[in-house]
C-alpha cells in the first residue's frame, strides 16, 4: 500500500543494496556507473520495481540518527513552526483504479487486494456501493494514500511533541479549464502557480477570483517564511492548528476561511477517522515488518 513508506533501511543495508544494484547493470566500480547515460540508468532502477521506489532515505547516523518517526516520538525533532497540507484532488479515482471501471465490484476487489483483512474496515469508512460514491471513495482512498495522510500523521506528531506553532491548510481552488476542457480539481501541484504568483505561466482563463487567491497565499508563504506566521495585515486570520483550537484549517479557495475539516461539520469526525484507521494500519503493519526482520 502506497500509504505505507518503506522501513528505512540502516548505512549498511543502503549501501550493500546499492552495490547490488550496480551489479545487476553490470557496473562493478564507481567510475562505471558515473560513465552510463542518466537516462540508461533510471530505466534500470525502475525495471524490476513492485511499487514505490528502488532507493529511499536511510538511518546513516548523520543527517538520520534514528528513523523519523522515533524523532518525533521523543520530541527530538527541530522546534520551528510548521506550515503544511495537501490539495483537495490530489489524486483521482482512476489513480486507485487503474484501469478498472469505477464499479462496486471493481472497487471492492481493488480494496481487497490492497487491504486483505482490513477491507472490511476500509470500506466502511470509503464505502462503494453506487458509481458515484465508488469515484469519490477511490479518489479519497487515493489523495490518503498518496500525500494526505503521511501529511496528516507529521503533523499530528509535531502537535503531540512539538513546541513550536503549526498551521493546516486545504487548497481547493481548481484551476479554471479552457472551454470544453473538464476540470481535474484541485489536483496535485495545482497551489504552485498561486503560491508564486505565476498564474500567467498557464494560459488558462484565470478570474479576478484567482489572482486575488494568488496574491494571498503568496502573502502568507511569504509572512511565514519570515515570522514563523502566515498572518498579516489584510489577511484573513488563520489559527493555529491544534486540539485545543478544534484542529482548524485553513481552506484556500477564492474565499479564504478557517473551519473544520470540510464544509459541513459532519464531515469532521469522519476525515479524523480516516486518517486514523489507516494510522492504525500502518502502525501493525510496521510492527509485523518489524517482527519478520
Amino acid at each position: 500500500v502506497f500509504m505505507l513508506t518503506p522501513r528505512l533501511k540502516s548505512l549498511s543495508e543502503a549501501e550493500q543494496a546499492g552495490a547490488d544494484f550496480a551489479r545487476s547493470i553490470g557496473a562493478n566500480r564507481l567510475e562505471a556507473l558515473r560513465a552510463m547515460p542518466a537516462d540508461q540508468l533510471l530505466e534500470a532502477a525502475l525495471k524490476g520495481r513492485t511499487e514505490g521506489l528502488r532507493f529511499w532515505p536511510n538511518v546513516d547516523g548523520y543527517f538520520f540518527p534514528e528513523s523519523p518517526s522515533k524523532i518525533y516520538a521523543a520530541g527530538k525533532q527541530a522546534h520551528v513552526p510548521l506550515l503544511a497540507g495537501w490539495n483537495g484532488d490530489e489524486q483521482s479515482s482512476a489513480d486507485f483504479l487503474d484501469k478498472a471501471q469505477p464499479t462496486k465490484e471493481n472497487y471492492e476487489a481493488k480494496v481487497v487486494a490492497q487491504y486483505g483483512h482490513d477491507a472490511r474496515d476500509i470500506l466502511q469508512m470509503y464505502p462503494g456501493n453506487t458509481e458515484k460514491q465508488v469515484k469519490e471513495s477511490a479518489r479519497d482512498l487515493a489523495s490518503d494514500q498518496f500525500i494526505a495522510y503521511s501529511t496528516w500523521k507529521w503533523l499530528a506528531m509535531q502537535v503531540e511533541t512539538g513546541k513550536s506553532p503549526v498551521y493546516r491548510y486545504r487548497f481547493e481552488q481548481a484551476p479554471p479549464m479552457p472551454a470544453g476542457e473538464p476540470s481535474n480539481g484541485a489536483y496535485h501541484s495545482a497551489d504552485i502557480e498561486y503560491v508564486f504568483e505565476t498564474l500567467d505561466w498557464k494560459h488558462l482563463p484565470w478570474t479576478a477570483g484567482d489572482r486575488k487567491l494568488s496574491d494571498m497565499i503568496s502573502s502568507y508563504w511569504t509572512n511565514f517564511a519570515k515570522n514563523g506566521n502566515p498572518n498579516g495585515p489584510g489577511l484573513p486570520e488563520w489559527p493555529g492548528y491544534g486540539k485545543a483550537d478544534g484542529y482548524e484549517v485553513m481552506h484556500l479557495h477564492a474565499g479564504p476561511g478557517a473551519g473544520p475539516q470540510s464544509v459541513s461539520s459532519a464531515a469532521v469526525d469522519r476525515q479524523r477517522s480516516r486518517y486514523k484507521l489507516l494510522d492504525r494500519i500502518a502502525h501493525e503493519r510496521k510492527r509485523s515488518e518489524a517482527r519478520m526482520h
